[in-house]
This record gives C-alpha cells, sequence and structure tokens, in this order.
C-alpha cells in the first residue's frame, strides 16, 4: 500500500511537469521563486502571469490533481488505521 501512496505521488509530479506546465508556459512569462511575493514562506512557485488561461482547462487539471489526491489520503488512512489496529493488538499481548 505505501507503494501505491507513492507511484500516486510519482503520477501527480509527471502531470504537473509533462502537461501542467507546458500548459500554462502559453500564459505567463515567468514561473519560479519570487522573493517580493510571497507565496507561503515561498515554499511554493507562482506563475506571472501575461494572460488568463481557459477555465475550462484550469478546471481539468484541478479535477485531476484533486482525484489523485483523495485516493493517496484514503489509501495513508487505511494505513495508519491498520497500523494503530497492529499496535493495540501487540500492546495487548504484551500486558497479557
Amino acid at each position: 500500500m505505501i507503494d501505491y501512496v507513492k507511484q500516486v505521488d510519482e503520477m501527480k509530479l509527471k502531470k504537473v511537469n509533462e502537461q501542467f506546465l507546458p500548459f500554462m508556459r502559453n500564459y505567463c512569462d515567468m514561473y519560479g521563486w519570487n522573493s517580493e511575493i510571497n507565496v507561503y514562506k515561498n515554499f511554493f512557485p507562482c506563475f506571472n502571469l501575461i494572460s488568463n488561461p481557459p477555465s475550462e482547462k484550469i478546471s481539468y487539471f484541478t479535477s485531476q490533481y484533486m482525484e489523485h489526491n483523495t485516493h493517496g489520503l484514503y489509501t495513508h488512512k487505511d494505513i495508519v488505521n491498520r497500523a494503530t489496529e497492529l499496535r493495540k493488538l501487540i500492546r495487548k499481548e504484551i500486558s497479557t
């Protein structure tokens, strides 16, 4: 299951690098870190838009990204729940 979460993260990164960033190049003249624009303590790069991208395409990319995040989140929660149950069983065995 951990491998699945890793695969989802790699798939998201691949889609961003191979689809979203090339798409956005048509609508911006800069993508990267800008010290003058503090995007959450400069943890995230920003776009300098020169025109607005089509909202349908932005919606498409957002939906795709959210779908992958949701699958990864549910799988991660399942792993955490299984680990919690396993710890309970181990504690119970140790205490008896």
